[in-house]
């Protein structure tokens, strides 16, 4: 599972049958030990401090988060341990989700 492929996502679309993530959003809670909430249009979702330490980020960041989907009591109830955390642009923010729309586009409909 460690060397599992990272799916590129929309937070939106992550179950908690899915293993490596990366997704981005925007930081709107943070504790003392560095777990935070990352929230993308209605899903929210909460997540774990690398194990390198909390990351340098803060509340109000938009971020790319990158991480392992530890998964809950159903099927929509998960939390993601993260590998690591970025800070981004509102431009990169936009960028990423044009590539999302565009790589879903080019997977229903064959290249």
């Amino acid at each position: 599972m460690e060397n599992a492929v990272i799916s590129d996502k929309s937070l939106a679309s992550i179950t908690s049958e899915d293993v490596r993530v990366r997704f981005v959003g925007k930081i709107i809670g943070m504790d003392e030990i560095g777990m935070f909430d990352v929230v993308d249009g209605d899903k929210k979702v909460k997540c774990l401090p690398p194990a390198s330490g909390a990351p340098r980020v803060k509340t109000g960041d938009i971020v790319v988060v990158t991480g392992k989907v530890a998964p809950g009591d159903t099927k929509e109830d998960f939390e993601i341990r993260t590998d690591s955390v970025q800070t981004i642009s509102s431009e990169d923010y936009n960028n990423y989700n044009k590539y999302l729309k565009i790589r879903s586009e080019l997977l229903n409909y064959g290249s």
